[in-house]
């Protein structure tokens, strides 16, 4: 979905009274909130998102990957480790995106993460590499993390005792649980 379809969807949405727009004052960060009939709906949304999951091909879903949504769905997933630092930094390089838009800083601090898509002279504690159409595969519950790490399609750099607990922090998508029909069952797009 472009960025210009995205954002008029959202605006519709606001002008529907499904969503409320909130701007945060300081940083112009926007955030979009359901409001009560948006939470209505909310198991309508999560049943048709668990179908797709389950039901329609990937290949289409990893021709245009947008790493913006990729990286903000992942912000809002991740999880906090006890083991972390209270500040806490990954960087992760998006091997296959333009490279104005490759590089992305998660940043955990107080008990709550940012996503930054510019380099503000951050000294990230792991380094992520990878491409987004494998991160989208792993995020997605397509492809299993561990054998990416192994087969080197997810590389990390930093000490041990944060990348060997990665996979718990970044996590994955609320869907991902969800396995995929056998091939010929699938549906195309």
């Amino acid at each position: 979905m472009s960025r210009t379809l995205l954002s008029n969807r959202l605006k519709e949405l606001v002008n529907i009274g499904l969503i409320t727009r909130l701007e945060k004052q300081g940083t112009g960060q926007v955030d979009y909130v359901l409001t009560k009939p948006g939470k209505a709906l909310e198991s309508v949304v999560f049943s048709m998102a668990s179908w797709g999951q389950e039901w329609l091909e990937t290949e289409p879903s990893l021709e245009n990957i947008d790493g913006s949504f990729l990286m903000w769905d992942i912000r809002r997933n991740v999880r906090i480790h006890e083991d972390l630092p209270n500040l806490f930094i990954a960087h992760f390089l998006l091997i296959d995106m333009p490279e104005n838009k490759s590089e992305y800083w998660l940043i955990f601090e107080h008990g709550q993460v940012d996503l930054c898509y510019v380099d503000r002279g951050f000294k990230p504690d792991v380094h992520i590499e990878v491409s987004a159409r494998e991160l989208t595969k792993i995020w997605m519950g397509w492809e299993d993390f561990n054998a990416a790490v192994e087969d080197h399609r997810l590389k990390f750099k930093g000490p041990k005792k944060y990348t060997e607990i990665a996979e718990y922090w970044i996590g994955c998508s609320t869907l991902a649980h969800i396995k995929k029909r056998e091939k010929h069952l699938l549906v195309a797009e």
